[in-house]
């Protein structure tokens, strides 16, 4: 655990401004952390963020964070990271991470031949505006990966938060990335793809996202309190092939495009189905048959 002492010891700062950046600074800075300074290309971004914890200052030059600061975090685009990292004059007194959470540790390469600690630590969270960066953060998983003593002191961060830590060394970086953009950012495609299917049907746009939102809801808690076999309701999961094949036709006449992503969200939703044990293997085997041929016809 940090100590308080510990904590107004450290001098914390940030090249890249953006909303991961508020959302930390704002939290390290919450729980005792001196931030002392923010560099961005844009003056206005680092100004936003320095305007947000007391005792940071804003500025376009990386340098002089590495100047105020010995923790810093590289909050830059990800096919920046590695340049930036490259270009600054790092020393054996720095400690710096990215994150990003498809990157690994080479990106920082630059860095740790000057003798810095090089780290990730990249939030399994969702920031769509600096507004309400960090929101939510306590109980929210955090990947980490660096070598002693720098890993006690990300993980030492996450602890603060409230949030929960995996350790990435030696895993695949872009899978683990991967599974976080199907659970959010797809989840965003699968809802609007929701929603022009029920315009499709004849019912107006404006009733769509208030229909979907409370069914989402409730999946969403039905997995937190149950899990996913049993979570698991429709068609697919009822072994309803009548259903199935009428979803399939209508889509081959409206928007024979999404075929292929039906059928391949069907195929795995027939697979989670065994797990349940509601419908019939019978049912189940036709309704994969039946799904693998529209996939073939289509392409």
């Amino acid at each position: 655990m940090v100590t308080p002492k510990k904590r107004s010891r450290m001098r914390i700062g940030f090249i890249g401004a953006g909303t991961v950046a508020t959302a930390l600074a704002i939290h390290l800075h919450s729980k005792g952390y001196p931030i002392t300074s923010v560099a961005s290309r844009s003056f206005a971004s680092a100004k936003a963020l320095s305007d947000a914890v007391p005792g940071c200052t804003a500025t376009m030059d990386q340098e002089e964070v590495l100047k105020e600061a010995s923790i810093i975090f590289l909050t830059v685009p990800d096919d920046a990271i590695r340049d930036t990292a490259n270009n600054l004059e790092w020393g054996a007194q720095h400690m710096v991470a990215h994150c990003s959470g498809s990157l690994g540790l080479d990106v920082l390469d630059g860095p740790r031949r000057l003798a810095a600690q090089i780290g990730v630590l990249h939030p399994f969270q969702t920031f769509s505006s600096s507004a309400n960066a960090g929101e939510n953060f306590s109980g929210s998983t955090f990947a980490v990966e660096a070598g002693e003593p720098f890993l006690g002191i990300l993980k030492g961060f996450i602890t603060d938060f409230g949030g929960v830590a995996v350790d990435l060394s030696d895993k695949n970086h872009a899978l683990y990335h991967l599974s976080g953009v199907i659970a959010s950012n797809y989840l965003v495609t699968l809802v609007n793809i929701a929603i022009e299917l029920w315009k499709t049907s004849g019912l107006t746009e404006e009733e769509a996202l208030p229909a979907v939102l409370p069914l989402m809801r409730n999946t969403l808690a039905n997995l937190e309190a149950n899990g996913i076999p049993q979570s698991l309701t429709g068609p697919i999961s009822r072994g309803d092939i009548d259903t199935v094949e009428k979803h399939l036709a209508k889509l081959q006449e409206t928007r024979p495009d999404l075929l292929p992503l039906y059928g391949q969200l069907g195929l795995d939703t027939v697979r989670i189905s065994t797990k349940k044990n509601q419908a019939t293997e019978e049912s189940l085997n036709k309704i994969r048959t039946i799904l693998k041929k529209s996939i073939v016809e289509e392409r």
